[in-house]
């Protein structure tokens, strides 16, 4: 029972390993950012198919677009890679019931079958659970919701129909999206990728995601699933001025885009010859949506003199939507007019790094 038990906790991990392995952070599509007329979420129900969902990824890679799939259970079993594609561009893999059934007519103990083995292929796949589900056909009722519910699931349905499924042509299904959506809104289209007429759905989605930015509406998936960036301060040195101050812009970077607006609090470490070299800094870096990265401004002094060579580091603290790669970073200042120590200087071993 002791060995069922803990390969039972370490299963999402060894799927996942793999998963982040080869995905790295820097292959997540760049989050759109200018939404000043709303949000347009694209979500396609019943794949994945191994041609046209393979397709459909290809072109929201070109076009830096996220999207949600709402995945059937017993067709995710037979292309779990296809799901592993889809959260490493950043896409959200969503429940869309096991067989495509009709749950509306089932018992609850049947949707939360239909729902749990779906549940259970997303995270053997992905290493992630589905947060929200799309019912077949939209049948739902207070049934269905509630046996969702005692599976964490919240249910989603859609503002605009494009009825793509029905043998619409390519600037058909794309007229059909931009009709429907309402500005200062959040709109939900439906879309199909893996129906018998998803061939044309593919064709239309890279001209309405043109036309959709073009409006300025900005693509979002429903639930944002790309890992946190981590962010980093690299090592800066820098000659310590003759007069006056020196401003040095240290850069804090992040290795992704910034799915989620975020930011790190950058500090220097007090000392008694740190505060005499730069002016002490406390601040938080923020990291707006779709961004790589800030700066931190460190103002360097000439007050006095410094034994040659002074390290001042720099603390990274308490991140929010951030991961931290390490916590200091360094700002190597030197003063060639001062070659030697000057005995009357308090120093301390953490702040002074001597020259020869």
């Amino acid at each position: 029972m002791l060995v069922r038990h803990v390969v039972r906790l370490l299963l999402p991990v060894i799927v996942l390993v793999p998963l982040l392995g080869a995905a790295p952070a820097q292959a997540v599509i760049p989050p759109d950012t200018a939404c000043g007329r709303g949000t347009v979420h694209l979500t396609f129900d019943d794949g994945p198919d191994p041609r046209h969902t393979r397709e459909l990824l290809r072109v929201l890679r070109r076009e830096h677009a996220q999207a949600t799939f709402f995945v059937v259970g017993r067709r995710a079993a037979r292309h779990p890679g296809l799901l592993r594609e889809m959260v490493r561009d950043g896409h959200a893999v969503e429940n869309h019931s096991w067989d495509h059934a009709d749950l509306s007519r089932l018992s609850r103990h049947r949707v939360r079958s239909e729902l749990g083995r779906t549940d259970r292929v997303v995270r053997r796949a992905t290493g992630r659970e589905p947060t929200i589900f799309r019912p077949p056909y939209g049948a739902t009722d207070r049934g269905v919701r509630a046996a969702a519910r005692r599976l964490g699931l919240r249910q989603e349905l859609w503002t605009v129909d494009t009825r793509d499924w029905s043998g619409r042509s390519v600037a058909g299904i794309r007229r059909a999206a931009l009709k429907g959506l309402r500005p200062h809104r959040s709109n939900v289209v439906l879309l199909h990728d893996g129906v018998a007429t998803s061939g044309r759905t593919v064709r239309a989605v890279a001209p309405l995601v043109r036309r959709i930015r073009a409006k300025g509406y900005c693509l979002r998936p429903l639930v944002t699933t790309a890992p946190y960036a981590t962010v980093t301060v690299p090592d800066v040195r820098v000659r310590r001025p003759a007069s006056g101050e020196t401003v040095v812009a240290v850069p804090v970077r992040l290795d992704a885009w910034s799915q989620w607006s975020g930011s790190v609090r950058v500090r220097t470490e007090r000392g008694a010859v740190t505060d005499q070299v730069v002016r002490p800094v406390d601040e938080r870096v923020r990291f707006p949506r779709g961004s790589r990265g800030g700066v931190v401004l460190v103002r360097v002094r000439s007050d006095v003199p410094i034994p040659g060579t002074v390290t001042v580091r720099l603390l990274l603290q308490d991140p929010r939507h951030v991961h931290r790669a390490h916590g200091v970073a360094r700002v190597v200042v030197t003063d060639p007019a001062w070659p030697t120590p000057t005995p009357s200087l308090p120093t301390t071993s953490a702040d002074v790094v001597a020259t020869p």
